[in-house]
């Protein structure tokens, strides 16, 4: 039997949406708002976003992951541009994490811009798009992504949002978990064995 669950992107100082600064404003916090390009030119950021699996039974298997985030803004978008979704694979605080930094100390990514791989799912956004609900469908490598997230084989560091073109012609803001629309992944999976237990007698 498949189960179907809603897990929101949590908005504690742990896990926080974030969003990832050009290097311009590197010493500066910023949450899930600007993804893409800034009209500042070039100074691109990328967005950090947790979902806590633990309720998830351990080894389920999914068929179908959705992530959905609330677009808001649109400004001088003047091209269509993919969006993707990336497993990322180094801890990081929201309370510190910028272009550089990750966690306090402070602990560099080892890369500029997040450390991250394994694209799960991508989205094209029109120039003209509208604001609402946009929903990323995880691919069948990104189930099987999420599915060693969850059985422990990868760690759980949330996922990383970044345009196909981080220029000043991708500037689009989204809802963050502490706004009113907050960003959400939804699962429907099946737990090996139907979840019964095997009792020896």
């Amino acid at each position: 039997m498949s189960v179907s669950k809603t897990i929101y992107a949590t908005g504690s100082d742990q896990y926080d949406a974030c969003a990832i600064p050009g290097s311009a404003w590197a010493v500066q916090h910023y949450e899930f708002d600007t993804v893409g390009g800034s009209s500042l030119a070039n100074k691109w950021k990328r967005g950090l976003l947790y979902f806590d699996l633990s309720d998830v039974p351990y080894g389920s298997i999914f068929s179908a992951v959705t992530i959905k985030v609330y677009l808001n803004g649109n400004d001088a978008a003047t091209n269509t541009h993919d969006f993707y979704f990336y497993r990322v694979t180094s801890d990081w605080d929201s309370y510190y994490v910028n272009y550089t930094q990750r966690d306090a100390g402070p602990t560099n990514w080892t890369s500029g811009g997040g450390d991250y791989t394994d694209l799960c799912a991508n989205l094209g956004i029109a120039s003209n798009e509208a604001v609402g609900w946009k929903t990323w469908e995880f691919s069948a490598a990104g189930r099987t992504v999420l599915h060693k997230m969850n059985n422990g084989e990868y760690g759980n560091y949330g996922f990383l949002l970044k345009s196909s073109t981080e220029d000043d012609n991708c500037y689009h803001t989204w809802d963050d978990p502490n706004d009113t629309y907050k960003p959400y992944m939804s699962l429907t999976y099946t737990v090996p064995g139907g979840g019964r237990t095997m009792v020896f007698f």
